[in-house]
């Protein structure tokens, strides 16, 4: 009788990062040229930097064993799920995946984790730093797991790492090894993960594209000839206040919160903080601005909505798009710091310093320092598609007098309804801004 052979179950393979997934580093990597450092990266900043032509690093500090002893801190939620997946789930392989090359005292670099009760004779550590050539971290990490994907013996392979670019490789391994169950969990400053999911390139296109298209109408509704500074990130700590979005006036920033929203509804908090910075350069804004109810705060929760949507008629195909993953956060935090993004700035400053014979700078040196010498008319102009600025503006096809005085246009508001009251409104508070701006 012979015997039959039976093959031999497949295992679980779980990776670990080092840096800011088990442990809080202080080591930074200098980068070198012409025999001088020319800065500093911590770790994140590491696992996305390109060298430019002449540079190279300098890996003294991440090579320093004694160091990394002394002032690694614990991630204790991180440390916990490692030990717990040593302690009890028998059919899981566990490997640490660091960027750093080799450390310069193995037994010091060991010790930091049995200290905390690791059993590292069940954890294999690879460093991928040892790679040659200058290809980033996360190229140089997908080569060891594409080592064990190829050995067959996983049917689950996951990745716990602080690097989005790191996971986002890691999943695109997927394409080549399809029968691999590949699962990325982003780690956060304090330990806590979430699932890290994968964007298509035509998602993060689309996003960048809409994107465009919604400052011309942004700045056609709320009047705005200059833009704030944005910075776009993963989300907003803020502690007093919960939020998806702030405008900071003594910085003349716009922060805006991109991870797993929809991009209407990130829009319409860009919208919001828009007019923020519109009341800001009227000098509407006070101490009591952000407080919920406060005239300022309902002005740009009515407005951004105004603005959205006449955006989502006009680009109605954008309604059902995908919402912002967490892994797209940071390729789209580089996108949308891209220029080109702002077209829309010199497409508008242009065509309405060409209405009054002016050069752009002319006018921006006039109108937009001053912010009290902008013209009535402008009210009238549309300059969202540049074809048409003699167009009627949304306050005249209201049927609001936009020559009426601020009492007249309060009035107006009072006793009317819908579009031609919020319009009267709006049109009310840019006029009092101004002659605000005129008496100081």
């Amino acid at each position: 009788m012979r015997a039959k052979e039976f093959s031999q179950p497949k295992k679980d393979l779980v990776i670990f990062d080092i840096d800011d997934t088990l442990l809080h580093t202080t080591a930074k990597i200098r980068v070198i040229k012409d025999g001088r450092p020319v800065r500093e990266l911590t770790n994140q900043e590491f696992n996305n930097y390109e060298l430019q032509p002449g540079e190279e690093f300098d890996f003294g500090e991440f090579r320093d064993a004694e160091k990394f002893n002394r002032e690694s801190q614990p991630i204790k939620p991180m440390i916990h799920k490692l030990k717990t997946i040593l302690a009890h789930s028998p059919n899981s392989e566990v490997i640490m995946l660091t960027a750093r090359a080799d450390f310069d005292d193995r037994d010091k670099f060991l010790k930091t984790f049995t200290d905390l009760g690791i059993d590292m004779s069940r954890v294999h550590v690879h460093r991928a730093g040892n790679l040659p050539g200058d290809a980033i971290p996360a190229e140089k990490k997908a080569v060891y797991v594409r080592n064990y994907a190829k050995t067959g013996r996983y049917a689950h392979i996951r990745l716990y790492d602080d690097s989005r670019s790191n996971l986002s490789v890691f999943k695109s391994l997927k394409s080549e090894f399809p029968d691999i169950d590949f699962r990325a969990y982003y780690v956060g400053p304090t330990g806590g993960t979430t699932i890290h999911e994968s964007i298509t390139p035509a998602q993060r296109k689309d996003f960048v594209e809409m994107f465009k298209k919604f400052l011309p109408v942004a700045m056609e509704y709320l009047k705005l000839t200059s833009l704030p500074k944005m910075e776009f990130q993963a989300s907003i700590n803020d502690l007093e206040q919960p939020t998806f979005g702030m405008y900071v006036n003594d910085e003349k920033t716009l922060h805006v919160a991109l991870m797993n929203r929809h991009p209407n509804d990130i829009l319409r908090t860009i919208a919001h903080e828009l007019c923020h910075y519109k009341q800001d350069t009227e000098h509407e804004l006070d101490g009591d601005s952000g407080t919920t109810g406060s005239p300022q705060e309902n002005q740009a929760h009515a407005m951004a909505g105004i603005v959205m949507r006449h955006f989502n008629k006009k680009y109605p195909e954008y309604l059902s798009s995908e919402p912002i993953t967490e892994s797209a956060v940071t390729d789209l935090e580089k996108d949308l710091k891209n220029p080109t993004s702002y077209d829309a700035i010199d497409h508008m400053m242009k065509a309405i310093a060409k209405k009054y014979n002016m050069t752009p700078k002319e006018l921006h040196d006039k109108f937009v320092e001053k912010h009290n010498e902008i013209p009535d008319d402008w009210i009238k102009e549309n300059f969202a598609d540049g074809k048409n600025p003699g167009r009627k503006g949304l306050a005249k096809r209201s049927g609001v007098n936009t020559k009426a005085s601020v009492s007249g246009l309060r009035k107006t508001a009072k006793h009317s309804t819908g579009e031609k009251a919020r319009m009267a409104h709006w049109l009310a508070n840019m006029k009092a801004g101004r002659a605000k701006a005129k008496k100081k």
